[in-house]
């Protein structure tokens, strides 16, 4: 698993990623803002790209302010992903960014979920 923080002034985000069995899971951790999105690009697109990656699971139970500068990363990924056939879930929503998301209508196109391990399960179904 690697993780790295990132600092822009006082805003932060820690982007882990792990692959497992298939699934690439991006645990968030922090802010995603318009100063931190681009370490979705550095550290996911480009992985999602480079490695076909067509399961992907965003963990954002750690997120505590996301903007929609980064529900179109968000949605951006979600677009490769699907381009390949592949399948992109949410897990971890909390009270902190469900208004946004729900606003943002990005639940209209990620499917939601609990956690990690419904993950696994959902998509070694399919």
């Amino acid at each position: 698993m690697c993780a790295k923080l990132y600092r822009t002034g006082d805003k932060m985000l820690s982007v882990s990623t792990q692959y497992i069995g298939g699934i690439l899971f991006v645990r968030l951790k922090g802010e995603l803002t318009l100063d931190t999105t681009y370490k979705l690009d550095k550290k996911v697109t480009k992985k999602i790209t480079d490695d076909n990656i067509n399961n992907l699971v965003f963990n954002l139970k750690n997120l505590k302010l996301i903007v929609y500068r980064g529900i179109n990363k968000l949605l951006y990924n979600y677009e490769i992903v699907k381009k390949i056939g592949g399948n992109i879930l949410l897990c971890g929503n909390n009270i902190n960014i469900n208004n946004v998301l729900k606003k943002s209508h990005l639940l209209n196109y990620i499917n939601e979920i609990k956690d990690e391990l419904c993950a696994v399960e959902i998509l070694n179904k399919g």
